[in-house]
C-alpha cells in the first residue's frame, strides 16, 4: 500500500520554506511505499520562487494575491491533497511576518477529517523574519490551543517527523 503524505507549512520568499519539504520528500523514498504531496511543486509556485526567491516575502505574498486563479485554485487544491492524504507533515519552525492563514486552514481540515498531523517544532526561531511572539519559544502556533488539538504529535526535527509517520502513522 502506498502512503499519501501532505507537507504543510509557510511558503514565502525565504528559500528555507521549500527546501524543508525537498528534504522531507528525499527521506521518504521510496516512493513505492509514500507519495509525498509538496504544494510547490506546481508550476505556480515554481514560477513565483524563480521570480521572488531570495527576495521581499511582501513581494512574493502580493504576486500570489494578484493572480486570478489564486483564491480559486489554491484553496479547492489545498482542501483535496488534505482530503486525500494519510497523514500530515507541518512545520512549525519557519514563520515570517504574515500570518499562516492556508496553513491553519489545512490544520482545521485535518482536524475535521480525522487525519493525523505530525508537527515540527524544535523550539527556536530558524529563519530571518520577524517572528510572531517576543519569546521564540513561544511560538503562537504551537501554544494556541486550536493547534494544539489538530496535532496529533509533536517532533523537534524534520528527522523525527519523518521518522514518526513511518513508526505510528501509516
Amino acid at each position: 500500500m502506498v502512503h499519501r503524505i501532505y507537507l504543510v507549512g509557510l511558503i514565502s520568499s525565504n528559500i528555507e520554506t521549500h527546501e524543508w519539504r525537498y528534504r522531507v520528500e528525499r527521506m521518504l523514498l521510496p516512493r513505492t511505499k509514500y507519495v509525498v504531496s509538496n504544494p510547490i511543486r506546481s508550476k505556480y509556485d515554481q514560477e513565483l520562487k524563480k521570480k521572488y526567491g531570495g527576495g521581499e516575502d511582501n513581494e512574493f505574498y502580493s504576486a500570489q494575491l494578484e493572480e486570478d486563479r489564486a483564491p480559486s485554485l489554491l484553496v479547492p487544491k489545498s482542501y483535496a491533497e488534505v482530503f486525500d492524504c494519510d497523514v500530515i507533515i507541518a512545520n512549525f519552525d519557519l514563520v515570517g511576518e504574515r500570518p499562516m492563514v492556508g496553513s491553519i486552514f489545512e490544520l482545521a481540515w485535518a482536524w475535521q477529517l480525522h487525519k493525523p498531523v505530525v508537527a515540527i517544532h524544535s523550539g527556536e526561531n530558524h529563519n530571518d523574519s520577524k517572528h510572531p511572539c517576543e519569546d521564540k519559544r513561544n511560538n503562537l502556533y504551537v501554544v494556541h490551543p486550536f493547534v494544539k488539538l489538530a496535532v496529533t504529535h509533536w517532533a523537534k526535527s524534520e528527522e523525527e517527523a519523518v521518522q514518526a509517520v513511518k513508526r505510528h502513522f501509516v
